[in-house]
Parts: C-alpha cells; sequence; structure tokens
C-alpha cells in the first residue's frame, strides 16, 4: 500500500510541476500534446492544430462575408427585377391601349371608307347635271374623295356641268 501512496505522490507532483510550467508558460502543454498527437499517424488525419483551426476560421470568416454580399446583391438584382416587371406590366397596358385604340381608328376608317363609297354609288347613279348642283355645296375635301372614287367618264360629266371656275379649282386640287 505503501508503494501505491508514493507512486501517487510522485505523480501528483510531476503533474503539479507541469501544470506550474505551463501556467507560468514556461512550457506548453498543449503544444507538447499536439505534437504527441499529431506524430501518431492513426490520430494525425483526426486532430487539427491551432493554425488549421485559424485557417479555417478565417475561412469561414471570408465565406460568411461573401455570403452576406451575395445576398445583398440578390436583394438588389431581385428589387431591379420587381422594378423591370413593373415596368413591363406598365407597358403591356399602354400596348393594349394602343391596340384599342387602333381597332377603334380602323373601324372608324372602314365605317369612313364605306360612306364614302356609298356616296360615290350613289353620285354614279345620278344623272351629271343634277350631282354638279349637289357638287357645289360639298366642301371641297369631300367633293375630291368623291370625284377622285368616281370612274373616268362620271367624273369628267359631273366636272363638265360646274362652273369653269370651280371644275379649275377641284382639278388642281385632283392633281395633288
Amino acid at each position: 500500500m505503501k508503494k501505491y501512496i508514493i507512486v501517487f505522490l510522485i505523480v501528483f507532483i510531476l503533474s503539479s510541476a507541469l501544470f506550474a510550467l505551463d501556467h507560468f508558460n514556461i512550457i506548453s502543454l498543449r503544444s507538447w500534446g499536439e505534437t504527441i498527437l499529431t506524430n501518431i499517424p492513426f490520430l494525425k488525419n483526426y486532430v487539427k492544430t491551432d493554425e488549421q483551426y485559424d485557417e479555417l476560421l478565417v475561412e469561414y470568416e471570408n465565406l460568411e462575408e461573401d455570403y452576406n454580399q451575395l445576398k445583398t446583391e440578390n436583394k438588389n438584382l431581385q428589387s431591379d427585377l420587381d422594378t423591370a416587371n413593373s415596368r413591363i406590366d406598365e407597358l403591356n397596358a399602354e400596348v393594349e391601349e394602343l391596340q384599342i385604340t387602333n381597332q377603334e381608328l380602323n373601324e372608324t376608317q372602314m365605317t369612313a371608307e364605306e360612306k364614302l363609297n356609298k356616296l360615290v354609288n350613289i353620285y354614279s347613279e345620278m344623272e351629271a347635271p343634277r350631282a354638279s348642283e349637289i357638287f357645289t355645296t360639298l366642301s371641297e375635301e369631300v367633293a375630291l374623295k368623291i370625284l377622285r372614287n368616281l370612274d373616268e367618264e362620271q367624273a369628267a360629266s359631273i366636272l363638265s356641268n360646274l362652273s369653269p371656275d370651280y371644275a379649275a379649282q377641284l382639278s388642281q386640287s385632283m392633281d395633288r
């Protein structure tokens, strides 16, 4: 039993001395332990030193910074995308309005052409002296549209029954 107490006291004194030397930075138990562990082939792959830990920590901080930058960039790009999508929606609404306006104008134009064709048909059925009397009361623009759409013989008959001055004026305007 005495042997065990002596062995225990020796181990206790050596341990206390080692911890005291480590505490006063005379020796480093940590680096001594790391050296022993990293030199054992089986444990070498599983033990990380302070330098490796510091490297991993720096890499982690860099990745964290990159992640935050990418997150901010993603928010900015999402904001730009939302702005672009709203602009596209505005432009689509404008295109729809323009298509509706175009359709209305086409319908109005068709109606105007239909009216003009109807007038041309009416005047082509009239006798030239009667059509000439009515032509003197029409606006020059309407008279020109009708004359341009009548066949040449009917237009010539109407012009021949108009006053020479008005016939000359309409003839000159038709040439433009």
